[in-house]
């Protein structure tokens, strides 16, 4: 059984010298055999976690109704119910049934009265926010800009790790502007016995 690597980013984030080499040969490493990995000493506090888990709970303990209200569109922000999506792309597995798993999707949020903001510049968007659901907003947006501050030190890894120079990925067009999203999941019940059926795909 493979068991799933750590990688210490304590070194990378304080900026030891060489602490970024050495994570990024682990995580090539991790890459090639587990193909997830975990990191410890990544400056995200317990409480934001725990926060964050609470208020996922939170929302996907709303009634239907509530949630539906803020029902992703085509731009994918918001709530995407059970059965919302069906993987069909998997090399793996010939998936012919929706999924059980329902979403709340959100991305870069411009602070209210941002110029960036009100200009509608690309890479911030319109959030879709339940109205009734005190402190979550403000948790989900915190939870966010903790979570896009680490990947600018996660990114220089892979980059490290394919050789191509610690800026490569962070300076690459592709991620100019940095559009990253965030994803609160729920995973309901289901009977393993059901053939061909997926929590997500």
């Amino acid at each position: 059984m493979v068991s799933i690597p750590v990688i210490d980013l304590g070194g990378v984030i304080d900026g030891v010298p060489g602490a970024a080499e050495a994570a990024a040969t682990e995580l090539l490493a991790a890459s090639k055999n587990a193909v997830f990995f975990y990191v410890e000493n990544h400056g995200i506090s317990v409480e934001l976690m725990d926060a964050i888990i609470a208020e996922a709970a939170r929302f996907h303990g709303l009634p239907m109704d509530e949630k539906m209200k803020v029902k992703v569109g085509k731009d994918l922000l918001g709530y995407l119910p059970p059965g919302g999506q069906q993987q069909r792309t998997s090399i793996y597995n010939d998936n012919t049934r929706a999924e059980l798993s329902a979403s709340f999707y959100m991305r870069r949020e411009a602070p209210v009265g941002d110029p960036d903001g009100l200009a509608g510049t690309l890479g911030y968007f319109n959030n879709r926010w339940p109205d009734d659901l005190p402190g979550f907003r403000d948790t989900v947006l915190s939870y966010f800009d903790a979570l896009d501050g680490l990947v600018q030190h996660l990114l220089p890894l892979f980059s490290i790790a394919l050789g191509m120079g610690p800026r490569f990925f962070n300076d690459h067009e592709a991620f100019q502007p940095p559009n990253p999203n965030l994803r609160l999941l729920e995973y309901p019940d289901q009977d393993p016995a059901e053939e061909n059926q997926f929590g997500i795909g």
